[in-house]
């Protein structure tokens, strides 16, 4: 909590009543391992970032991701595996690519046999629009109040995506300088200053329920503030830092920023470490310039009392500054939006600034910009600003400034309120603040909410919603005040009601996760097994003959699906398929196609041409079912008893005669290994005149995927006929027929 802050919200909480309060930081088992949820952010026009985090487990962790177009993941438009280790706190962040502009997306995990819950996404613009629409939020210390307002965003579906100004997590810890409501108690219960430390209390935030939703619902853009790392930081150190007794700053500075890299979704700057200014381009209507004017280049806080303006004093580094500036030139975009933490408006009383912390303790690099901005006749400057607790619609005065008529602006800045943590707890001064600092327009000093930014061709406005009380738990929210700029102005103007709300028909992500039932089988094919070996030949894989989509979409279908898996494994034999029976029945519940191993194992390829688990989405977890394979040019087989699923032990067919349902459905290829009958070209299930029909056609095909090639040579010559005729006569059960 910033220090100018303190001493009303001590005066505020001697005069609550006593109350009973309980958080929604709930540790949810039914979403294990993926306790912490999804998130989505820093979007691009063909690019997203997707998180996750898996709990319970040690080592090196694969975890498969999928990106797909709808809730059902039918339409798999990208897929791949992430290994994670205690190295990055078991967290996931991938950058998937091959997307869509302005297009929605949803995406899940897969670890240790379990989904996670599915997450929803959105592509940023392109090219001519005429609408984006922002929430932005800052400031959410969870001791203070529930997190009513994160829950109205994920309910909204209206948005591209949520803006976060930092101080996402707060660093204290019980320490009674810093009072709280005590919704909750902060874990650890100390200070944080360690990494350990910081990646506890992001694991802590990450429980909370309606953080969990609004970031499964939607995409977000953040920057960190100081609480990130501790109160009132600067680039060599914090107010809220004693190195005596906490060690090195910047030591502490990076385990705070690892963490918040470790644990947000964002796009990390591969050449320079640390560097979270960045833009987002919104077609040609607006283009979000986020800023850090915390770590990177500032210098240490002065007195409210000392020289404001020093040239020397920076809130931003050189670099930065230059970033920003040719940025700003740049930008073909109508809107320039600065995303950035702490107030550019001056604030004073009776003269004397309130806040050095802000930009008011800079003010030399401030009119750095603002001169940039009328120099070069920038137009459309809007700044969004956290970190002050509370609500605000600026004009930006240059000298000159005239608050009738809004003339000399540099341009406005909309400033929103805490998520939950304390604002200024009075109204009164509401009123002298304005009549102090008359390029104040409107602010409110102790509602909690959020912005919603409609930006248009015409004008940009800015709606305040907020929440009854954060002291409870409520589905309520209200609009508080709008103000707008028009294109071509520079200075506010007062609106009314809400702004149209798009109509948006893309359902949002699903709350509970898809139930995940894998199997684990191993079967061998007798025309590709080596005896020598003991293992099958993967010719058909060296010869590039073996397709990377399933086979069987023939008519009748053996098996209608759109499995596909690229790159093939390195031991991959063929394609087969694997069928779900009810037990007493024998209906078929469900069917896949994957690929066989050389070893008689079967990869999965149910997930967007990637490799996965057997994965069976009709299936029930803990029920039993008859497992049948049927493969290419061998006869199929079913389970002799029915199998509980997911199955640790894989079942296997290998072991002997009796695994197969039925009498004589597999041969034996070695004493004690057995393997089912090559001949069936046909796939009808019966090894006759019709199969070596197929393999007589096929006699002077080419090398390549041929059915009458029972050994997976890739080619059709005596040695097939030799494995038809061995075998012809041979009838399989019912079910594979």
């Amino acid at each position: 909590m910033k220090t100018v802050l303190c001493t009303a919200f001590c005066l505020l909480c001697l005069i609550l009543p006593n109350i009973t309060l309980k958080a929604q930081v709930v540790v949810d088992a039914t979403l294990a391992p993926f306790y912490h949820g999804v998130a989505s952010g820093d979007p691009l026009q063909e690019s997203v970032i997707i998180w996750t985090r898996v709990s319970d487990v040690s080592g090196t962790i694969p975890v498969d991701w999928q990106m797909a177009t709808d809730t059902a993941f039918t339409n798999i438009i990208n897929c791949g595996t992430f290994f994670t280790d205690a190295n990055r706190d078991y967290t996931v962040k991938v950058d998937v690519d091959r997307l869509q502009p302005n297009t929605y997306y949803y995406y899940r995990f897969f670890a240790n046999g379990k989904y996670s819950i599915r997450g929803r996404t959105r592509t940023l613009p392109e090219g001519n629009i005429n609408n984006v629409r922002l929430a932005v939020v800052s400031c959410a210390r969870i001791t203070d109040g529930f997190y009513n307002v994160y829950g109205r965003i994920a309910d909204r579906n209206d948005i591209n995506a949520v803006v976060h100004l930092g101080d996402y997590i707060y660093e204290y810890g019980s320490d009674p300088t810093y009072i709280t409501y005590g919704v909750n108690d902060h874990d650890p219960p100390y200070e944080c200053v360690t990494l350990s430390d910081y990646r506890t209390r992001y694991a802590q935030y990450h429980t909370e329920i309606n953080l969990r939703r609004l970031h499964q619902q939607h995409p977000m853009i953040a920057v960190w503030d100081d609480h990130e790392t501790a109160n009132n930081s600067w680039y060599g150190g914090a107010e809220n830092h004693d190195p005596a007794t906490e060690g090195d700053w910047f030591v502490r500075k990076a385990a705070g920023m690892q963490a918040w890299f470790e644990w947000l979704p964002v796009r990390e700057n591969m050449t320079t470490n640390g560097q979270i200014y960045r833009k987002f381009s919104f077609g040609n209507l607006a283009d979000l310039i986020m800023l850090d004017t915390r770590l990177e280049g500032r210098d240490i806080q002065p007195s409210a009392t000392g020289n404001l303006n020093d040239p020397t004093r920076h809130m931003i580094s050189d670099t930065q500054m230059n970033w920003l500036t040719n940025t700003l030139s740049n930008s073909t975009a109508q809107w320039k939006l600065l995303g950035q933490q702490i107030m550019m408006a001056p604030l004073k009383v009776f003269g004397v600034v309130l806040n050095p912390d802000q930009w008011d303790g800079y003010a030399y690099q401030r009119s750095q910009i603002y001169n940039h901005i009328r120099n070069n006749n920038i137009q459309n400057v809007v700044a969004l600003t956290g970190d002050l607790h509370s609500s605000w619609a600026n004009d930006l005065p240059l000298s000159g400034y005239n608050a009738s008529t809004g003339a000399n602006s540099a341009g406005v800045e909309f400033v929103i309120s805490g998520v939950t943590s304390a604002g200024i707890p009075f109204s009164v001064g509401e009123t002298l603040i304005r009549l102090l600092n008359p390029h104040i327009k409107w602010d409110d000093v102790d509602r909690h909410g959020y912005m919603l930014i409609n930006i248009t061709t015409t004008q940009t406005k800015c709606e305040w919603y907020f929440v009854p009380s954060v002291l409870n738990v409520n589905t309520d929210q209200s609009l508080a005040a709008t103000w707008y700029v028009n294109a071509g102005e520079r200075h506010l103007r007062e609106g009314s009601g809400s702004s149209p709300t798009p109509v948006n028909n893309t359902p949002p992500a699903p709350p509970a996760p898809q139930p995940a039932v894998t199997a684990n089988i191993k079967v061998f094919l007798q025309g590709a097994y080596n005896p020598a070996s003991g293992l099958m030949r993967t010719d058909l894989l060296t010869g590039y003959y073996l397709p990377t989509a399933q086979p069987f979409n023939f008519a009748p279908p053996l098996h209608a699906g759109n499995e596909s898996l690229a790159p093939l494994p390195p031991n991959a034999v063929d394609w087969v398929v694997v069928e779900l029976r009810q037990p007493g029945t024998f209906t078929l519940i469900d069917s896949v196609a994957a690929v066989l191993l050389s070893d008689g194992t079967l990869a999965g390829a149910a997930w967007g041409g990637c490799q996965s688990p057997l994965l069976f989405k009709n299936a029930i977890a803990g029920q039993n079912y008859y497992i049948l394979v049927k493969a290419r040019n061998h006869t199929g087989v079913m389970s002799a008893t029915p199998v509980t699923l997911p199955n640790a032990t894989p079942y296997d067919f290998t072991t002997a005669a009796t695994q197969a349902y039925g009498n004589g459905q597999q041969t034996e290829v070695l004493p004690g290994v057995f393997a089912l009958y090559a001949g069936d070209a046909n796939n009808d299930g019966v090894i006759n005149y019709a199969d070596f029909n197929v393999f007589a056609s096929g006699i002077n095909n080419s090398a390549g995927y041929n059915y009458g090639d029972c050994n997976f040579d890739g080619t059709i010559n005596l040695s097939d006929f030799d494995l038809w005729q061995l075998n012809a006569g041979q009838i399989g059960i019912l079910w594979v027929r």
